[in-house]
Order: C-alpha cells, then sequence, then structure tokens
C-alpha cells in the first residue's frame, strides 16, 4: 500500500465525527407549534354519527341485497350494482391503502345515500300500493 493511500485509510478511519446541534432561535416555537395543532385535534371536531362511513355502507348493502335478490326493472339493478360497487371499492380501501381519511370514503357516501333514497322511494312507492288495494277491496 502505498504511503498516501495509508494517510487517507488512517485520516477516514480515525478521525471523529461530531455533528453540532441545530441552533434553536426560540426554545418556545415548538411548545407554540403542538398548541397550535392541539387546538384543532379535538374529539369534538373529529365528526359524528353523519361521518361513520359503515352506516352508508350499511345502506348500500341492504340495496344490493334488495335490489339484485329480486326481479327488478333493469335501472333499480343498476342501483343495486352501485351498491355492490361501494363495498368492493371499500374493500380495495382496506387492503390497498396505507392511510384512510374521510375523503377517500366519499364515493361510499354518495352512493350510499344513493341506495338510501331509491329504497325510500320504492317503499313509500309499496305502501301507497297496499292503501290502495286496502281501500278497494
Amino acid at each position: 500500500m502505498s504511503p498516501d493511500a495509508e494517510a487517507v485509510r488512517f485520516s477516514v478511519t480515525e478521525t471523529p465525527v461530531t455533528r453540532p446541534e441545530p441552533a434553536r432561535s426560540d426554545a418556545g416555537a415548538e411548545d407554540r407549534a403542538r398548541d397550535y395543532v392541539e387546538a384543532f385535534a379535538d374529539p369534538v371536531l373529529d365528526g359524528g354519527i353523519v361521518h361513520r362511513v359503515w352506516i352508508y355502507l350499511l345502506l348500500a348493502l341492504a340495496a344490493a341485497v334488495v335490489l339484485l335478490r329480486r326481479r327488478a326493472p333493469v335501472v333499480l339493478r343498476c342501483v343495486g350494482a352501485l351498491g355492490l360497487a361501494a363495498l368492493t371499492y371499500q374493500i380495495g380501501l382496506f387492503f390497498l391503502a396505507m392511510g384512510v381519511q374521510y375523503r377517500l370514503e366519499n364515493p361510499s357516501v354518495v352512493i350510499g345515500l344513493l341506495c338510501a333514497a331509491v329504497l325510500l322511494r320504492l317503499a313509500a312507492s309499496e305502501v301507497q300500493r297496499r292503501r290502495s288495494l286496502a281501500r278497494t277491496s
């Protein structure tokens, strides 16, 4: 080994590495930043029952079961398929997304509300049909 290579090996392996501490201009800045973040981390601000996605998924599941099981017109079967699509979308998020936020749940919520509106309309028309049959009998 040449003397220059020996000097490089010695200087690289024997020289201690020191890293200076970062200078803090304001010691209370971290505390103020933490207080600011915690001010918006109130459990009351996390939302209530309206922001629970599983409720909308139950509505989509009910629509899928009701509208895909019975002999319904094509439009109603499409709504049932949308309910099933919301469930499969949610399963995909469960297995593939690293972190799920409410903005990613928006399609499930919208489809759940759509399915609920269609089911309510079907129930109302069924009640109206039964009342008219009861009056004519």
